[in-house]
């Protein structure tokens, strides 16, 4: 699918946003009824909540790539081209939450992720900007 610039991003980021699992829009903290406003790492989470909230990510996305027909692709050992679109926007932040996929069937096993990884995911996730921030990487 093309991924260019166009007016379908849109509804891809109303997805993501109407999700309210986005650390974005500080000043209106979506992010509230999962953090309690706390900043990453949330360390007094169980392992469950922490991994759990993700993995969510995964479910959202695919929505999100779903509203706006863009197809996920792998990331790791991939270079997006220039300009990136929506679908590089899209799969690279994915790959984040296909981890905490993975972090949450380990966990069923009774294997521990590593703590330093599932806390570099909460900070990426829930870090400074806002949805109004992504849309500009599209249409400024």
């Amino acid at each position: 699918m093309d991924s260019r610039p166009n007016p379908v991003p849109r509804s891809g980021t109303a997805t993501i946003e109407k999700a309210g699992i986005l650390g974005l829009q500080p000043e209106v903290q979506v992010n509230n009824a999962l953090n309690a406003g706390r900043l990453a790492p949330f360390t007094e989470d169980s392992w469950h909540v922490r991994i759990g909230r993700v993995a969510n990510w995964a479910g959202v996305l695919r929505l999100a790539a779903r509203a706006g027909e863009w197809e996920l692709r792998p990331v790791v050992g991939h270079s997006p081209p220039h300009p990136a679109g929506m679908a590089e926007l899209l799969s690279g932040i994915y790959a984040i939450g296909e981890q905490g996929e993975i972090w949450m069937a380990q966990l069923r096993e009774r294997r521990l992720p590593p703590a330093n990884e599932i806390a570099k995911a909460e900070g990426f996730l829930t870090g400074p900007g806002s949805i109004e921030d992504l849309e500009l990487f599209f249409y400024d």
